[in-house]
């Protein structure tokens, strides 16, 4: 005998299976059956965020090292109106973070009840990486075949969400389910319990990619590594930038902010011996630094356009980034310059272990400043890593 679970017990479930551990809501109507069947649920914790809002920023903040770490489940309309805001910030900083809004109930929503709003979810959805709602709701009228045909839809695109706020590029997903899709006892439990989740690691590029840019990087004498700070968002990044800095050979700036405080995390030179500090476009030292290069490598560029960085150097680029459109945008890469795409810190490691080894030290970029070895740069950081106080 086919057993039943409600669609709300299934999203809970599911949440379990993809290793969404805490889920943020401030309980209101349309979501509470959500809320409910997750409370229900040993291995999901539900947090009471005091407010859509800060449950969206609290879900998205869970997820800032781990993608789908956490989840929300949000008011609809009010309550995802008031969050509008944090979704937008978790869509600019490109967080992996799914969004669950409890809709007014199939048979009301053409009613507009106080608690609904037209086109809510498109509308919000733009703020976001992708947005669905669940419409086949099943009816009285509906035979076995039907209803388990609109059971798989369901649940095809809740982890459709889930699995798309996590590949990369990463960004926030937003999923409205209706009220009474939430509260019935439609979805067979075998649908769910035979669901596996899908391993969302980012493909590498082809060995002939990997390859080329080798070669590129084995061919310069003087390469640069310019990282702009959403490479450390990925919690293996820190180490594969010292050991790849150290195989190529390449100093390290970071891009600098100079608009107003910008708590953006950044390497230290305790930790890494390579890198010399955030570039000052007006700094000379700096500038003498980049003309020399004979390779500018990016990493996980968002911003390094013209007005933020001053104009970069004229010679071969390779970009190392997660999200190509964003680092396209800026318009340095000509023609001729390589872009690799996909998980930074696995193509780091890949083309680190396509590199002969070189020796321990910076190479021929550092020799207008005093010589550093290759424990500290001190002598070369109190010359040339910082910025100008105009900046």
């Amino acid at each position: 005998m086919t057993q039943f679970i409600s669609g709300a017990e299934a999203l809970a479930r599911i949440l379990a299976k993809e290793g969404i551990r805490d889920v943020f809501a401030y309980p209101g109507t349309s979501e509470l059956a959500m809320c409910d069947a997750v409370l229900r649920t040993k291995t999901v914790n539900l947090i009471n965020g005091r407010g859509d809002k800060e449950s969206a920023f609290m879900a998205a903040g869970g997820c800032l090292l781990r993608p789908t770490n956490a989840a929300a489940i949000l008011h609809g309309a009010r309550g995802l109106t008031n969050a509008a805001g944090a979704i937008a910030d978790a869509n600019r900083n490109e967080v992996g973070v799914v969004f669950f809004v409890g809709l007014p109930s199939s048979s009301s929503a053409r009613f507009l009840p106080p608690h609904g709003e037209y086109n809510l979810i498109q509308s919000i959805g733009n703020f976001t990486k992708s947005h669905d709602e669940i419409t086949a709701i099943p009816s009285v009228d509906d035979d076995d075949g039907v209803r388990e045909a609109k059971a798989r839809e369901y649940i095809d695109k809740v982890t459709t969400a889930i699995t798309r706020s996590r590949t990369l590029p990463l960004g926030p997903c937003l999923l409205g389910i209706p009220q009474d899709a939430a509260e019935q006892v439609w979805v067979p439990a075998a649908l769910v319990d035979d669901y596996h989740p899908v391993p969302s690691a980012a493909p590498l590029p082809a060995a002939t990619v990997l390859d080329q840019a080798a070669a590129l990087l084995t061919s310069a004498q003087r390469p640069v590594i310019y990282v702009d700070d959403f490479l450390y968002k990925n919690d293996r990044a820190k180490q594969q930038l010292t050991e790849f800095a150290a195989v190529v050979g390449a100093p390290i700036f970071q891009v600098f902010y100079g608009r107003g405080p910008m708590l953006f995390e950044k390497s230290l030179q305790k930790d890494n011996p390579y890198f010399l500090g955030c570039y000052a476009p007006d700094n000379p030292d700096h500038q003498a630094v980049m003309r020399a290069a004979d390779l500018l490598i990016t990493l996980e560029d968002r911003n390094m356009y013209e007005r933020v960085v001053g104009r970069l150097p004229d010679c071969p680029k390779l970009a190392l980034t997660s999200h190509p459109a964003m680092t396209r945008k800026n318009e340095y890469l000509a023609q001729d310059d390589l872009l690799l795409a996909g998980d930074v810190a696995a193509l780091m490691q890949q083309l680190g272990e396509r590199l002969p080894a070189r020796l321990a030290g910076l190479n021929k970029n550092t020799s207008r400043c005093d010589t550093p070895n290759s424990l500290t740069l001190t002598p070369y950081t109190a010359t040339c890593a910082r910025p100008s106080p105009t900046s």
